[in-house]
């Protein structure tokens, strides 16, 4: 007897010589097959470490998953993901699927200008650089020549010379610029 329904079923049997025998069975439906999902979106633009954690429910285990159709495996962790849109399969012990596009983001470019006012005399240090930044994460933090990180986006009291200016933001990414 095959594709029957989930619940109750009697199977009734009687030989040649009429006795009768009843057999009754349940048939359990598993739960609809679910999932969540967690996604970690790339930290610094143009990475590749976003990340798709699928978290199942329902079906028969084992699941299986199939990220944008690379084959069937038995992690639920895509790592190492670049922006984009992703295909997610799951599919559980009896071939059911389920079929799921994520997303994952990116920061915008984290973008470093600045305005330089230039000494007023030779051999004065009262010049200054003044940092603006847009893109990446805020908070922003400001370094000049390795030093120590700070909030403050202004250099004051410097000499004539090269300097190199870097902004770092809340995921730790970092733009430079020779000025």
């Amino acid at each position: 007897i095959i594709n029957l329904s989930a619940g109750n079923h009697t199977l009734y049997i009687k030989d040649v010589n009429n006795c009768t025998s009843n057999y009754t069975q349940t048939l359990i439906q598993p739960n609809e097959l679910k999932a969540t999902y967690n996604i970690d979106s790339v930290s610094c633009y143009g990475g590749n470490n976003g990340r798709i954690t699928t978290n199942p429910s329902g079906g028969t285990l084992p699941y299986s998953y199939n990220i944008n159709l690379a084959g069937y495996n038995l992690s639920n962790i895509a790592n190492n993901l670049v922006s984009g849109t992703y295909n997610i399969k799951v599919q559980d012990a009896h071939n059911c699927t389920l079929d799921s596009n994520k997303n994952v983001a990116q920061y915008d470019s984290l973008n470093l200008n600045y305005i330089i006012d230039s000494i007023t005399c030779k051999n004065y240090s009262d010049g200054k650089i003044s940092a603006t930044t847009s893109g990446g994460a805020p908070p922003y933090l400001y370094s000049l020549n390795g030093s120590t990180y700070s909030s403050s986006a202004i250099f004051n009291n410097l000499s004539s010379g090269t300097y190199s200016l870097s902004v770092k933001d809340a995921k730790n990414c970092i733009k430079s610029k020779t000025v």
